[in-house]
């Protein structure tokens, strides 16, 4: 029987009950794996670099740099890294930024855990299976 790869995943939101909670959802479900947390933008990318995890859930303000710019320097290490954005606001011009610099999705924080899960394994399955958008800040969007 082939096993199970599980998705290594890393939260960088400064919220320690949000990552709690992100925490707490992921554990529930046995393709997941949280391997690495961060509060902070420069500990997000010492993490990412130390970690190397599969996908990475972002949120948009840390107290040292916004997500985005995160997100754009975690891409110019991998290029290939998915990053889902998590958000309190719906359709807000970050969301839209986020989705030009390179996010694979943006989740609200106000939706059901199931939400959440089904982007996570949408994301993994558009990239094993060759059709996700390859994303990095300095080359724009590929199909």
């Amino acid at each position: 029987m082939k096993s199970m790869k599980l998705i290594q995943i890393m939260i960088v939101d400064n919220h320690k009950y949000v990552r709690m909670g992100v925490k707490t959802l992921l554990e529930s479900h046995a393709d997941f794996e949280l391997i690495a947390e961060a509060s902070s933008g420069v500990e997000a990318i010492t993490r990412y670099i130390s970690e190397k995890p599969d996908l990475v859930l972002m949120d948009f303000f840390l107290p040292d740099s916004s997500g985005i710019e995160i997100m754009k320097t975690l891409h110019e290490i991998n290029g290939r890294v998915p990053v889902i954005f998590l958000t309190t606001s719906n359709g807000s011009h970050l969301s839209e930024a986020a989705m030009v610099a390179g996010a694979a999705r943006i989740v609200n924080k106000d939706e059901k855990g199931q939400a959440l899960a089904s982007s996570i394994r949408e994301t993994m399955g558009e990239i094993e299976n060759g059709s996700a958008w390859v994303r990095s800040s300095t080359e724009g969007i590929d199909k």
